[in-house]
């Protein structure tokens, strides 16, 4: 073929190759030049490069006298030879030939390289050649372990989904270093090394926690404590109808663990932990963190301890032991401080931008420490101070925030004793419900005796005890209100009966009590 019928087949191919946008040789081969560098660099290790290359041997079979210039080597190629600039970077090909035998038709063997056929050239019907290089070879191998990889990656995400949600618990989280857990949560170990169950042992309870439609567990994540980390001190400090509160050390402070006993209040439970979860107030018992597991009685709760117990236990015992080794009554004065601790609780709930409602303050529901321990771990031997004694609120199980033009909130709520009559007629109320409630204490502050006492027990002229629906009358139509003692300063009494008035308008705010508490010396 002539010099220009090479150069015009040249351009041809050029233009006529799918992978010209892709393969830098077809850039210069046009101009009759190609760089074997920078072909083997690129192009040889292109798989479509790479059959082009092949194609271009094949093509220029029947063509004499077509070459280009190697810039890299200085060397003139062969078009007809021009596969063989990649050198050893292309592996050698191996064409395999087919021939139909004469006793039984062969089925046609067919390749997905392309087959590329000079113009003018006749492809031989007797048989068809394939080429089989290791760089496509290579190419199928990553892709078929790519392939697994994924494969096996995933299974194993599924399988863990599946142990998290049926009988491993879920990874859990130290609240202070956010520590991953991937075992499963051990038994719990007292002080004597004697293994506890990570359940109370009179839980009956085996409902699953994930059964539960209305608990949602994913806003505690972050507070997931570590249960290896805990160590009981003391198995039940409290045992209730609905709760449980044992004595623990998490990370070197004393900690309470509170756990529900009866599945149908995990709920109000869990809804507790959140909220709790956010309330950051001195006079609010500290959240430390929660744990859970498969069943709901694995559900616990851990706060700060408390190591004056309950109010109603303090007031209980004031003439004999508190919660000290020695004989201690509570003085005037303490009871102020507790009293002033309370309200200013109650301030911080109700100064909210989402107002909370305590919906159930009673002196169970009012804890007391010491302000200044003298270890980590606080001793039954400290002395109570005047000025060291501290007291919060807890018992949030039927607290909930509300926006300020939400009045209408369930009927029923808190305890008889120190229910507001708007909360024990079932209709509206608000913050102020509250305040009826601190009314209440304070009462039971000054007497140090059960509110209605004198009315909850038999008389000694044989009168019998009033039942729950006749004390709700007497609270709601006002016939009975709370007493308080002959001592009691006027200003106190005061205060505590505008807290107990009827009319729910009529009681001062949390904030107005505060301060009047305040300017009385």
């Amino acid at each position: 073929m002539a010099f220009d019928s090479c150069g015009n087949f040249i351009a041809s191919i050029v233009k006529n190759t799918v992978a010209s946008e892709l393969c830098t040789y077809l850039k210069t081969v046009g101009d009759r030049k190609v760089n074997s560098t920078l072909m083997q660099s690129v192009d040889c290790r292109d798989l479509t490069c790479d059959q082009s290359l092949l194609s271009h041997d094949a093509s220029f079979a029947s063509i004499a006298n077509c070459a280009v210039l190697d810039v890299a080597t200085g060397t003139n190629v062969e078009m007809s030879k021009f596969s063989s600039l990649c050198g050893n970077v292309r592996a050698s090909l191996t064409p395999t030939t087919f021939t139909p035998s004469s006793s039984h038709s062969a089925a046609p063997t067919t390749s997905s390289t392309p087959s590329y056929v000079a113009p003018g050239a006749t492809a031989s019907p007797a048989a068809t050649t394939i080429y089989n290089t290791s760089s496509s070879s290579t190419v199928t191998i990553v892709i078929v372990v790519a392939a697994a990889v994924v494969m096996i990656l995933l299974g194993a995400m599924l399988w863990q989904r599946y142990r998290q949600t049926t009988t491993i618990p879920s990874k859990q989280l130290d609240p202070r270093a956010f520590v991953m857990l991937d075992e499963p949560p051990p038994s719990t170990v007292d002080s004597n090394g004697t293994k506890q169950p990570s359940s109370p042992a009179e839980s009956t309870s085996l409902t699953l926690l994930a059964d539960l439609k209305n608990v949602d567990m994913g806003a505690l994540a972050l507070f997931r404590v570590r249960r290896s980390d805990v160590t009981l001190i003391q198995s039940y400090r409290h045992r209730g109808a609905q709760y449980h509160i044992r004595r623990a050390e998490y990370l070197g402070q004393a900690v309470a663990l509170t756990s529900c006993r009866d599945s149908h209040h995990i709920p109000s439970f869990v809804a507790e932990m959140k909220l709790l979860s956010t309330l950051d107030c001195p006079n609010i018992v500290r959240f430390v963190g929660v744990w859970w597991g498969t069943y709901t009685s694995d559900l616990t709760l851990v706060t700060e301890f408390m190591v004056g117990g309950t109010l109603r236990e303090a007031l209980a015992r004031s003439s004999s032991t508190l919660f000290f080794s020695h004989t201690f009554q509570l003085s005037w004065q303490q009871k102020l401080t507790i009293a002033r601790h309370i309200v200013d609780g109650l301030v911080y709930l109700h100064s909210l931008d989402t107002k909370v409602l305590h919906r159930d303050l009673t002196s169970h529901h009012v804890l007391l420490t010491v302000s200044s321990p003298s270890s980590s771990l606080p001793s039954c031997s400290q002395s109570l101070q005047p000025s060291s004694v501290v007291a919060k609120l807890h018992g949030f199980h039927r607290s909930r925030p509300v926006q300020c033009d939400d009045l209408t909130l369930t009927a029923g709520v808190g305890t008889l004793v120190y229910a507001a009559p708007e909360v024990l007629q079932g209709g509206y109320y608000d913050d102020r419900a509250d305040m009826f409630s601190l009314g209440v204490v304070l009462s039971e502050l000054d007497t140090e005796e059960m509110p209605y006492y004198e009315n909850l027990q038999m008389s000694c002229g044989g009168k019998p005890p009033l039942s729950n629906a006749e004390l709700s009358v007497g609270i709601m139509t006002g016939s009975l209100e709370p007493t308080f003692s002959r001592d009691c300063p006027a200003w106190y009494v005061a205060l505590a009966r505008d807290c107990l008035q009827l009319d729910p308008h009529l009681r001062p705010s949390a904030s107005k009590v505060a301060y009047r508490m305040r300017v009385q010396k």
